[in-house]
């Protein structure tokens, strides 16, 4: 059993590693990073309680620091796959397009992938070098391309080699195929951004709140309440 949980607990760590773009980073390395991190945050905890008078908060504080050390990479991993996959479906509109133009123009597919990951840069752009490499070293393309949905899930990069490898193994054209696939991907990317505008005034909410109103408020009713401070001391 502990064999087992083990097993998926690397298995998870290494897919998530392979998400937020740490190739070389292997589940041991996570948990060794875990495991020092509970322990800084212990040491500060004990020496903390030692120097405390308050038994009861420093029993919290012995508690709770290790168990945020042991806790905190998760979050911290979990941020930048986030913003690794915001970038990557960014990114796919332009990817598509380009494989587009170029297929269209005569080029192959994978040549048409060579020279859209050398015009892009960023994350997708490595994903899928990653993918023409597996292809050159034997892969076949449909399994490179399923890698490359795991690797860099998101809708427009699963969509992509979902069709891609449809149409591969039914012998669609590659070219009508990558049209439609612009074409979707323009239109997902264009919703994206209306969704991004429509949360835009919300987030604006705070910010104005704690730096504009207070400064608004001192500069229109500052000089009033001056004035009737000076007329009830005088």
């Amino acid at each position: 059993m502990m064999t087992f949980v083990a097993g998926e607990f690397s298995l998870m760590a290494r897919v998530a590693s392979i998400q937020a773009g740490l190739y070389d980073a292997r589940p041991a390395r996570f948990l060794m990073l875990r495991v020092l991190a509970a322990m800084v945050l212990g040491t500060v905890a004990l020496l903390y309680a030692r120097g405390s008078d308050k038994p009861l908060l420093s029993l919290v504080v012995l508690v709770a620091a290790p168990l945020l050390g042991w806790l905190l990479p998760d979050p911290m991993l979990s941020a930048r796959i986030t913003r690794r996959l915001a970038q990557i479906e960014r990114d796919a509109a332009d990817f598509i397009d380009l494989l587009a133009i170029t297929v269209q123009a005569g080029l192959g597919l994978d040549q048409s992938m060579k020279i859209a990951a050398e015009r892009l840069h960023g994350p997708l752009a490595d994903e899928v070098r990653l993918m023409l490499n597996e292809i050159r070293v034997g892969q076949s393309r449909q399994e490179a391309l399923r890698r490359l949905a795991e690797r860099a899930d998101t809708p427009t990069v699963r969509s992509f080699a979902r069709t891609m490898a449809q149409g591969e193994s039914m012998g669609v054209s590659i070219g009508q195929t990558l049209k439609a696939l612009a074409t979707d991907a323009r239109a997902r990317k264009k919703a994206l951004a209306d969704e991004l505008a429509q949360k835009a005034p919300v987030k604006m909410v705070f910010p104005l709140a704690i730096c504009f109103f207070p400064a608004i408020l001192i500069i229109t009713a500052g000089p009033g309440i001056i004035a009737i401070m000076n007329t009830l001391g005088g």
